[in-house]
């Protein structure tokens, strides 16, 4: 799915910070988690209008131009380095303590030192939409972090599987989505990145985060049309990439994701 959100949602329930080891982060020794209370900043009036539905978890990227052309962009929040990382650590921490208390005292502060705090971010970072800036400096959300955006280069080995979704050559990107008019089904498809310029994607796969997304009933259970037209978009059947795989047996209906899994491991 495509949308155009660059900042994470807001949780529907307040969330709070307890003074206990993170199931998530390793060395982190605080846990943020979501209670039963609804956030009273949402509004009520949309929420009742709203659908809930499962998320399906892997890595965020963009679409955008850059140096003249379209391209894929990989999440790369900056984040605190070792001393800032510590030094927020013990907030939290002091933080949680007084919340425990009864919030008897003053509450604790934090104050970032943005150029010594962080670590340095790669060449052609750039912040993500909608981040806090301050006299033209991006400021850090409520965790620390500076969510943005990195161009991923055509040999990138960190990238790689980013990489497969992509033919940089042809200018395409293969993008599952539901089939128009029936969300009982999939379809997966070539789509010009030029067409999704500004927009956001999940990149999901069994190698993405390590998550089982197969397994996922929204996905798991439906069937998935394969539309990837090897003339329309100029594709060498006879390469090696998951683009030329299923132009190969475009038409085909599968019962279900796992299914194209299994042709794309076939291939290799």
């Amino acid at each position: 799915m495509c949308n155009a959100v660059q900042q994470k949602i807001q949780c529907v329930f307040v969330t709070g910070v307890s003074n206990e080891p993170s199931n998530k982060r390793n060395n982190q020794s605080f846990k943020v988690t979501a209670s039963d209370v609804l956030n009273p900043e949402i509004d009520f009036e949309d929420l009742s209008m709203a659908t809930a539905t499962e998320k399906v978890d892997g890595t965020c990227c963009l679409i955008q131009e850059f140096q003249g052309k379209p391209l894929l962009w990989a999440r790369y929040d900056r984040k605190p380095n070792k001393a800032g990382d510590k030094k927020f650590q013990r907030y939290q921490a002091q933080l949680s303590l007084w919340k425990q208390s009864g919030e008897i005292g003053e509450q604790p502060q934090h104050k970032w030192d943005l150029g010594k705090d962080f670590k340095e971010v790669p060449a052609n970072w750039i912040t993500a939409t909608g981040v806090d800036l301050v006299d033209g400096v991006a400021q850090p959300d409520s965790l620390g972090h500076t969510p943005g955006w990195v161009p991923v280069e055509r040999k990138s080995r960190q990238y790689c599987w980013h990489l497969s979704a992509v033919d940089l050559d042809l200018g395409l990107g293969m993008v599952l989505c539901m089939k128009e008019n029936n969300d009982k089904e999939l379809v997966i498809r070539c789509v010009p990145l030029s067409q999704l310029c500004g927009k956001t994607c999940e990149l999901i796969g069994t190698n993405v985060n390590g998550n089982p997304y197969v397994d996922l009933p929204t996905l798991s259970q439906k069937r998935v049309t394969i539309e990837v037209n090897a003339t329309e978009f100029n594709i060498d059947t006879q390469a090696t990439s998951q683009f030329s795989t299923l132009a190969a047996v475009n038409g085909v209906v599968v019962n279900q994701l796992r299914d194209i899994e299994n042709i794309l491991y076939d291939s290799r």
